[in-house]
């Protein structure tokens, strides 16, 4: 292992600090599963164009590289390559480079695939990608159906009280109109019964007669003595 692979190391040499892809000064460095390290441009290139393996040792780091998106970059290692070699990572950078580092190179780093190995690896990352997609796809169907379910229900629930509560109203307003309408017939019963009665009070056969005043019955006065003799002597 290359003092480049121990980020611990009190100082680098420029041959670890060179990508052995492009071999050029490391720019956005990353560290593989695999422990071995490429210039961000160079990862990003043999991932999208070539394959999602190691392009050193032909590890598998497709599932890797999508999980870790967003920490890939070794930020330790890359910190140290800026400061320990700051000339060439601004010409790196600015497109100026021409420095040989192959020259600094102690042994080769490339690692050839076999014939057909990347297209089988690519076709076996592709089947699992399409059944993660297949499973997420599944999945949402399935939440979108037990959502749609559930707007159902719950739409269903609404009518099914708002149907209860017309029947409510229905029967309350079927009780009013009973109600008013046998007001209404009693009313009519009273009104014919008032103008029956008015119309007997001032007819004439039903007008009632005053009665006749009743003379008092005097009672006979008492005779006094002489009146009494003077009427038995006319009777002798």
């Amino acid at each position: 292992m290359s003092r480049a692979e121990n980020s611990n190391c009190d100082f680098l040499d420029l041959s670890d600090a060179v990508c052995p892809i492009c071999l050029y000064i490391f720019v956005e460095p990353i560290l593989l599963p695999c422990q071995h390290r490429l210039c961000g441009p160079c990862f990003h290139s043999n991932l999208e164009l070539t394959s999602l393996s190691c392009p050193l040792c032909k590890k598998r780091v497709g599932t890797w590289a999508r999980r870790n998106k967003k920490l890939l970059i070794d930020v330790s290692f890359w910190k140290r390559v800026q400061k320990e070699f700051p000339n060439e990572v601004n010409a790196r950078l600015q497109g100026t480079d021409n420095t040989d580092y192959e020259a600094f190179l102690t042994f080769p780093h490339h690692q050839f695939a076999s014939e057909g190995e990347i297209r089988k690896e690519f076709e076996s990352e592709m089947d699992k990608f399409h059944q993660e997609a297949e499973c997420q796809r599944t999945e949402e169907e399935t939440k979108s159906k037990e959502f749609i379910e559930l707007l159902l229900k719950e739409e269903q629930e609404k009518k099914r009280e708002e149907l209860q509560g017309n029947e409510e109203l229905s029967k309350e307003l079927i009780q009013k109109l009973a109600h008013e309408e046998e007001m209404t017939k009693e009313d009519k019963k009273n009104e014919i019964l008032s103008k029956k009665l008015i119309h007997e009070m001032t007819s004439p056969r039903g007008q009632l007669k005053a009665p006749s005043p009743r003379r008092s019955k005097k009672k006979p006065r008492q005779l006094s003595l002489k009146e009494s003799l003077a009427r038995a002597s006319r009777v002798n």
